[in-house]
Formats: C-alpha cells, sequence, structure tokens
C-alpha cells in the first residue's frame, strides 16, 4: 500500500487524495509519514525548478525588463501560481508556455538575444579606428618620404 501511495504522490496527487484512494487509514491520514512527505517536497522541488525555466524565458508585462522568475510584481507572482496549478494538472512546458502566451499576449514572449545587435556597434567602431590607423600610417610614410 506504500508503493501506491508513494506512486501515486509522485504523479502529483495531494496526500489526501491519495490516502483516500488507497484506502489508508485514518491514523494514517492524520499523520502521514516522512517518506510521503518527502516525496511531496520533491516533487515540489521539481515543479518548482520547471516554473523557474518557464518563467526566465518570459518577460513580466509589468517590468518590461525583467523577467516573470526575477520580477516581484503581484503579476509575476499569480502567473506563477498559474503555473504551478497547471503544473499540477500535468501540462507540458510547451502547453504552459503556450497557455502564456494566450493569456498574456506576445508581449511575455522575450526576443531573441540581442547580443547581435550590440556588437554592430562595436563593430563599427572597431573597423572606423582601424581605417583611422591606415590613415595616420599612410600619412606618416609620405612625410617620412619627402
Amino acid at each position: 500500500m506504500r508503493r501506491i501511495l508513494l506512486t501515486l504522490m509522485l504523479f502529483g496527487l495531494p496526500t489526501s487524495v491519495a490516502m483516500a484512494a488507497t484506502g489508508a487509514t485514518t491514523a494514517a491520514k492524520v499523520a502521514p509519514s516522512a517518506v510521503a512527505q518527502q516525496v511531496e517536497r520533491r516533487v515540489e522541488q521539481r515543479a518548482g525548478q520547471r516554473i523557474a525555466a518557464i518563467a526566465a524565458d518570459l518577460r513580466c508585462r509589468v517590468c518590461g525588463s525583467q523577467s516573470l522568475a526575477d520580477s516581484d510584481s503581484s503579476l509575476a507572482r499569480a502567473l506563477r501560481r498559474e503555473m504551478r496549478g497547471l503544473i499540477k494538472q500535468g501540462r507540458s512546458d510547451a502547453q504552459i508556455e503556450a497557455w502564456l502566451l494566450a493569456h498574456e499576449g506576445d508581449f511575455v514572449d522575450r526576443p531573441s538575444p540581442s547580443w547581435a545587435k550590440d556588437l554592430c556597434p562595436l563593430g563599427l567602431l572597431l573597423a572606423a579606428c582601424a581605417a583611422a590607423a591606415v590613415l595616420l600610417i599612410a600619412t606618416l610614410r609620405r612625410r617620412g618620404a619627402e
């Protein structure tokens, strides 16, 4: 019976539902075992890790520059709670992200990394410095030859 209880808890069922499904005694309902508590903690940790991974890729509508994982706004907290509920329902990461995009719009979808846009001005600056160095060397050689 303990194996059945642990299996049901691993799949995200609350302890009371899992115990009722297995026909656990009243004493077991009142005081869940230490193993069941550890399993429940692990399930919560995994859910928290999934939420952090999904929320890191999405932008907060309130903060704009922060991800949903980093934001402390009430909207971000509500969306993280909703994500936890979707995880408990058994939704995949892709389904949760699709729900968030449908619910909050495309604004929460983080743009692609901007390192290419950031490097473009730097590349132009380096090219201008190289051209100036070539002109300086050519001018100095001409003056030395005269």
